[in-house]
């Protein structure tokens, strides 16, 4: 019962997720860098 069940798993909950994720950038590459920035003056 389980193995038939397993591709509608995975269409109605582990695409969705991997579509959102991929659409908010989940898969892009992280570019770090350091900088200076300033000065800044609190109030």
């Amino acid at each position: 019962m389980l193995k038939k069940q397993w591709p509608a798993f995975v269409l109605a909950f582990v695409l969705p997720l991997l579509a959102v994720f991929w659409w908010w950038g989940g898969f892009n590459a992280v570019n770090v860098t350091e900088t200076e920035a300033g000065p800044y003056h609190f109030a």
